[in-house]
């Protein structure tokens, strides 16, 4: 007798996350709330921020292309507290103040998850091209949004933090009423948009580290030309990719605050306003803290915190309804312990005194090793593809000096890792932690950090001329970008790397040499180069920027946290040029991180002075064959076990 031989087909209906859909998220909430100064707020009282302010249910914002739950968002509602901001104290540190009780009310730790308020950002990164197209188009009586108004006498006052945004004119005086610039697209106005502030801060990024009870309005001009930022009125669905997006910050039935500043220029009114952006229901709108022409005003609104995930989250439970939301756990995450064993061979690395130019001999052995490695990168699988050998004090120092360190460091330091810290059944390669792995991770605020550097008066990308017996330099410096060995034609305090370079003195500058990060060998030469040719004139370009670096500088707090929390010292193998103004000379030397400092040691000048200096060794292993956590909960004292799938 013949079986049965039909076949069933069943359907499994596989439950992905969504966005508007609710979280049972629970933040790492302090037991006391966070004291909103009067100085500050530009209130008329210190405000509490406790629990009475706090949004009550969370809802899923964004999604990543696995379907991962990325970010959330604390509905506001009517029974929360408003907070109240107001004049140009208000305007000042408005944004700042929403981010800093964001984080410290609505983080969570143990999750990965970082807290900032919503900002106009946020809501723009959700709108359709009918959105964009609504936005362009907004008047404001009939100045158009991205156009310019010019405001003169008593009228031209400003709150001082105006000066360093983008798109400001304080001082401006020669640009036509309503020219565009934020929207010039057939670059038209490009010289107008260059007298604007163009790499100025931007309407959500904080233009403080701290909040100031000092600062209201800025230095008396005589003319004020202000953009156009504002825009906004009644939302329609169509104007947003996601109408679940749209109904869930639409949908409120209350009014909250967006960490972002705008400026209008109404035709309608002989001042400008400076104020703070809100949605009121269905309403994108603004209130105004400030008016230039000296008045003070201001409101309370309801705060709106987003929480990003710098980890993996799961979820374990719930449908993500409102009545029954989902609960999530912690995956893997960037700054996890992974317990990973180097293919370390038997013999040190033998690094001798005329490779690294430093008086005596060095053999890298294992008290240079890191004991401690942590996850640097994930790919969108939850595949490991970078890991970081954590330094630590315990480890020996790698010295370097003179020309000889200089032009060897950077090979010296990826080969030192190359060698001892790869592994072939991993698929695993080593280098170097460099200054490029750190500026990959930087946000808004830490580019704008950077390009603000100054030594003395001499600015990060501009350049300073050097000559006679101060024209010395290491030989591989002329192989470098921005390196100037004989040029004498180009104005001190040039800026030839920032977005307002000067092409034309760039195009002098050896543009298409080796960065810093490069190495410039392909193996190192038997004889080690030392100083380069004499030359008349050294035109240098100031490639170091440095100090304390900040948490608010980068994308992660978990990965500022890996690199700036080790208690110790450690190279970048990453050259750097100073052009300190007090002096009459260059320096050369290689970037160090020293606790949360970045920083750099110098090991020539260009007088012709030499100089010595040590750190340790700070590995990144690249692994390239679908490595995944096989067991192991990801801390230091229970790393993951890695391997193969």
């Amino acid at each position: 007798m013949a079986g049965n031989t039909a076949t069933r087909t069943y359907m499994i209906k596989l439950k992905f996350p969504h966005v508007g859909e609710y979280v049972n998220y629970k933040p790492d909430t302090p037991n006391t709330g966070y004291n909103l100064k009067s100085a500050q707020s530009g209130y008329n009282t210190n405000q509490i921020i406790d629990t009475s302010y706090d949004p009550t249910e969370w809802r899923i914002m964004e999604v990543d292309e696995n379907r991962r739950i990325t970010k959330l968002f604390g509905v506001p509602n009517n029974n929360q507290k408003s907070i109240s901001f107001g004049g140009a104290r208000g305007y000042n540190n408005g944004v700042l103040l929403l981010n800093i009780i964001c984080e410290y009310r609505y983080s969570n730790s143990n999750l990965g998850a970082v807290a900032k308020s919503l900002t106009i950002e946020d809501i723009e990164s959700w709108m359709s091209d009918d959105g964009i197209s609504a936005r362009d188009n907004y008047k404001s009586g009939t100045v158009q949004y991205g156009t310019t108004r010019r405001y003169t006498g008593s009228f031209a006052n400003y709150p001082s933090i105006y000066a360093q945004e983008k798109y400001s004119g304080v001082g401006v005086n020669n640009i036509i009423d309503g020219t565009q610039i934020i929207n010039d697209k057939d670059n038209k106005n490009s010289s107008a948009k260059s007298k604007m502030n163009p790499n100025g801060r931007t309407q959500s990024n904080p233009v403080y580290i701290m909040a100031t009870e000092n600062d209201s309005t800025g230095p008396t001009v005589t003319s004020l030309t202000c953009t156009q930022t504002l825009y906004g009125g009644d939302q329609l669905v169509s104007y947003y990719k996601d109408s679940n997006f749209y109904n869930m910050i639409y949908g409120t039935g209350t009014s909250f605050w967006l960490a972002s500043r705008d400026v209008d220029c109404s035709s309608d009114y002989i001042n400008s306003s400076f104020g703070f952006r809100d949605i009121n229901n269905s309403t994108l709108g603004a209130y105004y803290m400030f008016s230039s022409n000296n008045y003070n005003g201001g409101t309370d609104k309801r705060i709106a915190p987003v929480v990003a995930f710098e980890s993996t989250i799961n979820i374990v439970g719930g449908n993500g309804s409102k009545n029954n939301p989902y609960t999530i756990s912690k995956g893997i995450s960037i700054g996890d312990y992974v317990k990973y064993e180097p293919d370390i061979p038997t013999a040190g690395y033998e690094l001798s005194s005329s490779k690294s130019g430093y008086s005596n001999a060095q053999t890298i052995d294992k008290t240079y090793d890191p004991t401690s490695w942590r996850i640097m990168e994930l790919d969108n699988d939850g595949n490991i593809t970078k890991i970081f050998g954590v330094p630590s004090s315990s480890q020996n120092t790698v010295y370097f000096s003179g020309t000889i360190g200089y032009n060897n460091g950077v090979y010296l330091l990826n080969d030192i890792c190359k060698k001892r810290y790869g592994n072939a059944n991993l698929g695993a390669t080593a280098r170097h932690l460099n200054i490029e792995d750190l500026e990959s991770k930087m946000n808004e605020s830490g580019k704008f950090a950077k390009n603000s550097y100054k030594a003395g008066t001499i600015q990060y990308g501009t350049t300073k001329k050097y000559s006679g017996r101060n024209a010395q330099y290491p030989e591989i410096y002329a192989q470098e970008k921005y390196s100037g060995v004989n040029v004498s034609d180009i104005l001190d305090g040039t800026q030839v790397i920032t977005s307002d370079a000067n092409k034309t003195a760039q195009s002098k500058l050896n543009p298409g040499g080796k960065t810093e990060s490069d190495n410039i060998y392909t193996a190192l030469p038997a004889t080690s180069k030392t100083a380069g040719q004499t030359v008349a004139n050294l035109t240098s370009v100031q490639t170091y920027y440095g100090n304390s670096q900040l948490s608010l500088y980068y994308n992660t707090s978990i990965f500022y946290n890996m690199i700036f929390g080790t208690g110790t010292k450690f190279w970048l193998a990453s050259r750097f040029i100073y052009c300190i103004s007090s002096d009459s000379f260059a320096h050369f030397g290689i970037r160090n991180i020293t606790n949360e400092i970045l920083y750099g040691n110098e090991l020539f000048f260009s007088n012709g002075n030499t100089s010595a200096d040590d750190n340790r060794l700070a590995p990144v292993v690249s692994l390239n064959l679908g490595i995944k956590a096989k067991s192991g909960s990801g801390t230091e004292s229970d790393p993951y076990i890695i391997g193969k799938w």
